[in-house]
């Protein structure tokens, strides 16, 4: 090795001595005093194998966010850098680290401020002030006797979840309001299709059997009968079960001008509509249906109208264009079905008298339901192999003034006028043939000129005899048309 050309001279690297260009460092090569520069040693230390740390360094390549590392005693080795929103993480003791998200089960400690998201509280399983928050997954939400309170300008959303609640539920609004409808919630079913007629929503209401558990037991359905939205019409159906069946519709409330209509269970002899009262107003119609062929709708059990003074069983009110009606229609032609009925069956054994009364009423200047007619029908023979009955029509004043009567004699008809007993009807003989030579006056009786010589009134006489025949005849041929004389 060459001598050193520059006189400065560096003992030893403790020196502290900043080497500058073209200085030498003194060393001794085999009993020999040698000098390298800082170059030379910057190379060759470099391609030194002696030193791995030095070796593992300076063979890696770097790039802006990389962090270095030990992969073991002497040896280092570079973490890339990853995207945004990712963390260092420790891989514990002796386990390289990695990027990743923080796990908020293993990585953290303290209380999290509501303010940040969390409670705020060290409690585990309450949530206090926390707003937006989202439950998912499978458990138990308990709250342990307290209450949950969902502020007027938020929502407490069960998604996807059939919750179970096993004591009694109350929802309950309070609010200044004196004489509004307050909604109190709202169910609603949207669809991701094209809703139809008869989309809707159910409220489902199951019952404990004597044997299974959550039986259905009645429904109530709000459907669609007409889902187009501009002209769109809805219903609401009423159904139960009977016989241990399914679920069937018994009602249906729809718009006027058809109010109810009542449908048929299969399992029934006829369909059934009980209630306390049943109010019908404006110009809206009752119609109760039914599909069966042989039997019909019944209406049993007291339908009545509010107040104590009412003792029909039916009491149907409206407007001054409101009518009753009674509808059957059917493909005959010639045939006359029962289309109504009234009935009146006992508890007890039916014996002559008992029956029923259909009565009409009007509002006088004073009173209002005032009885103005009668039609009274009872028995004379209640023994069924024997029966015979009586109908009896009545006008009123102060009371009931019998008009006429029929009755059955076990063999024949029978008619009373005017409060008379009701006979059959009667022999009336032959029929009646005036002979006299017709003469007189049309309608009039003519006085005799002389009462001493006949034949000076006999003219007179036959021409009266004539008028008096003739009057007999026309009422004697009317006795036989209406069927009093045969």
């Amino acid at each position: 090795m060459a001598a050193p050309t520059n006189s400065a001279k560096i003992n030893t690297m403790a020196d502290g001595v900043t080497a500058n260009a073209g200085d030498q460092i003194p060393v001794n090569r085999a009993g020999a005093d040698a000098y390298i520069t800082p170059t030379y040693i910057k190379t060759f230390v470099g391609a030194q194998p002696s030193n791995a740390i030095l070796t593992s360094l300076a063979g890696l390549t770097f790039a802006v966010g990389d962090i270095v590392f030990a992969t073991g005693a002497a040896a280092l080795t570079n973490l890339a850098d990853v995207a945004t929103g990712n963390a260092l993480l420790s891989g514990g003791v002796g386990v390289a680290p990695a990027w990743g998200k923080i796990g908020l089960t293993t990585h953290v400690s303290g209380i999290l401020p509501s303010a940040n998201g969390g409670t705020g509280v060290n409690n585990a399983g309450t949530i206090t002030n926390a707003s937006n928050t989202t439950i998912t997954g499978g458990g138990t939400v308990a709250l342990g006797g307290f209450s949950l309170t969902v502020p007027a300008t938020g929502t407490a959303a069960l998604l996807a979840t059939a919750n179970v609640f096993t004591v009694v539920q109350v929802i309950a609004i309070a609010d200044a309001g004196t004489n509004t409808t307050t909604t109190l919630a709202t169910l609603t079913h949207n669809s991701s299709g094209t809703p139809a007629a008869s989309f809707g929503s159910r409220l489902l209401f199951n019952l404990d059997s004597a044997t299974v558990d959550d039986r259905n037991a009645i429904a109530f359905d709000a459907i669609w009968v007409t889902a187009t939205d501009a002209s769109r019409k809805s219903a609401a159906s009423f159904s139960t079960v009977t016989g241990g069946g399914a679920l069937t519709e018994v009602l249906r409330i729809v718009d006027p001008p058809v109010l109810v209509t009542l449908q048929k269970q299969t399992s029934f002899a006829y369909s059934e509509l009980t209630a306390s009262s049943l109010w019908i107003t404006g110009t809206s119609r009752l119609q109760l249906s039914c599909t069966d062929a042989t039997n019909g709708v019944n209406i049993t059990s007291g339908l009545l109208t509010a107040g104590t003074g009412n003792s029909a069983n039916l009491v149907l009110r409206a407007g001054s264009t409101f009518s009753v009606q009674t509808l059957l229609s059917d493909a005959g032609t010639n045939t006359a079905p029962n289309v109504h009925a009234f009935r009146h069956n006992s508890s007890g054994t039916p014996a002559a008298g008992f029956g029923m009364t259909v009565q009409s009423q009007l509002q006088s200047s004073t009173t209002t339901d005032t009885v103005v007619a009668d039609d009274t029908l009872t028995w004379v023979v209640a023994t069924h192999a024997s029966r015979t009955a009586r109908r009896v029509h009545a006008i009123y004043d102060t009371a009931a003034r019998e008009t006429f009567r029929e009755e059955a004699s076990g063999a024949a008809p029978m008619i009373g006028f005017l409060g008379a007993a009701a006979v059959v009807r009667q022999t009336g003989g032959e029929n009646l043939t005036n002979n006299v030579t017709s003469g007189g006056t049309t309608g009039q009786i003519d006085d005799f000129s002389d009462l001493t010589i006949f034949a000076n009134s006999a003219a007179a006489i036959r021409n009266d005899i004539y008028q008096l025949a003739r009057m007999l005849k026309q009422d004697h041929d009317a006795l036989r048309l209406y069927g009093f004389l045969t």
